[in-house]
């Protein structure tokens, strides 16, 4: 349907399961690499954490291809109160709170497909908006002032910068999104800085932790909510990049 593919994700976490699948299999950890699914050519793009770092990577992966389409994967808060851990969501339009709320919308037909590939293996997931900012949504507070004002299921902090870019070439773009926390979980400050903008875990910050129980536990918690997340992210994805 679509060659070449480009598939965006914030941190390696997110995306290895992809990389691991593509032929021939690749093992570097790095920013950009490509191979074949599907019988498809893929470009897997690690664009790091947040809008600017987001807008950076697409501009080096614009120099080396011209992708028919891109799609943006990784985890995602619950705004929704309904929405509970790897639960997937499939963005019909993605709001940019970084940008006084733009409105980006993505392609009817790649929803059809995720929705389709969703239903086929029986994963939980909801179709809306979403929304992108440019720091962590760390509180129920404001969690529910971001769904209040835009309607949206989730948020993100990548996602709609993927969507301008898309926008801007004139290709179709896909966000699938699965849900690592809650609308009512809280991220402890001490926590929410534990990784730095290209996704890479601050060792100093993490063994920090020793001496604080309470919030080492959280972040056990949060881990284990994590790793289920990319496991339904994994699920669904690959069937869906067959059928692109």
């Amino acid at each position: 349907m679509y060659d070449p593919i480009a598939v965006t994700a914030a941190m390696e976490r997110e995306v290895g399961f992809l990389r691991s699948a593509l032929v021939p299999a690749n093992s570097a950890r790095k920013k950009i690499v490509s191979g074949a699914f599907g019988g498809k050519n893929v470009y897997l793009l690690r664009t790091g954490i947040g809008p600017l770092k987001t807008v950076q990577r697409l501009g080096e992966l614009e120099q080396l291809c011209t992708p028919q389409c891109v799609i943006s994967i990784g985890c995602a808060g619950a705004l929704d109160s309904s929405l509970r851990i790897g639960d997937i969501i499939v963005s019909e339009a993605l709001h940019d709170d970084v940008s006084s709320g733009s409105l980006w919308k993505t392609a009817p037909a790649l929803v059809d497909v995720a929705i389709k590939s969703c239903e086929k293996l029986k994963v939980p997931y909801r179709v809306g908006n979403t929304v992108t900012t440019n720091a962590v949504a760390a509180t129920p507070p404001e969690k529910r002032r971001l769904c209040q004002k835009y309607g949206a299921l989730a948020v993100d902090m990548e996602s709609a910068q993927v969507a301008s870019w898309a926008a801007r070439l004139q290709i179709p773009m896909l966000s699938v999104r699965s849900i690592s926390d809650l609308a009512d979980d809280t991220l402890p400050p001490e926590l929410a800085g534990m990784y730095d903008k290209d996704g890479k875990l601050r060792i100093a910050q993490a063994f920090s932790l020793a001496g604080k129980p309470s919030l080492f536990l959280t972040a056990f918690r949060l881990k284990a909510q994590f790793d289920r997340s990319v496991s339904a992210l994994a699920r669904i994805m690959l069937p869906i990049l067959q059928e692109i």
